[in-house]
């Protein structure tokens, strides 16, 4: 089992050798917000803004699309996801 590109964060659960769940998980992040990264795991949590652990601000959420060319020059890392297709650009917070 694969999900469609490795942008996606997988949950698998097994009984024995037998895989009876996977799934392919994104980031639901809101256009606006700021979020902190995980330097482990990558995963990135919901802070304020004015945090000084805010790594991240979401600069453009763009639903429909898998394209980091919908990213301005100011964004420094993009999240593109297939299915759905969902683009998100990030700027430093």
């Amino acid at each position: 089992m694969a999900c469609p590109s490795d942008a996606y964060t997988t949950y698998t659960e097994t009984s024995g050798s037998t895989t009876t769940f996977f799934l392919c998980l994104y980031e639901n992040l809101r256009e606006g917000n700021c979020y902190e990264e995980d330097a482990l795991t990558n995963v990135l949590t919901y802070v304020a803004c004015s945090d000084p652990a805010a790594t991240y601000r979401v600069t453009t959420k763009a639903e429909g699309v898998e394209d980091e060319s919908v990213c301005g020059p100011d964004d420094v890392q993009f999240l593109a996801f297939p299915d759905p297709q969902l683009t998100y650009c990030l700027a430093y917070a």
